[in-house]
């Protein structure tokens, strides 16, 4: 599948951890939806320090896409 997203930044951070007993780095990337359902939506996913590259970000935003994608299809009826 061709990216339907353009990364608009990034920027390193500092949230909780999973198990809520310290901090963790993370990077925020913002992207925004280029095409689909959800077109023109922007969107921010947070990965840990040690998964910021290129495939995990590419799979953490595709997978936001895709559910995005399914909210922006209901219609209610």
């Amino acid at each position: 599948m061709a990216a339907n997203y353009t990364v608009l930044s990034q920027k390193q951070s500092v949230e909780i951890n999973a198990q809520g007993t310290g901090f963790q780095n993370v990077w925020e990337v913002t992207y925004k939806v280029t095409s689909g359902p959800s077109k023109g939506t922007v969107g921010t996913v947070a990965v840990p320090e040690e998964d910021h590259n290129a495939t995990y970000v590419g799979n953490a935003i595709s997978d936001k896409i895709s559910q995005l994608d399914d909210v922006a299809k209901l219609n209610g009826t």
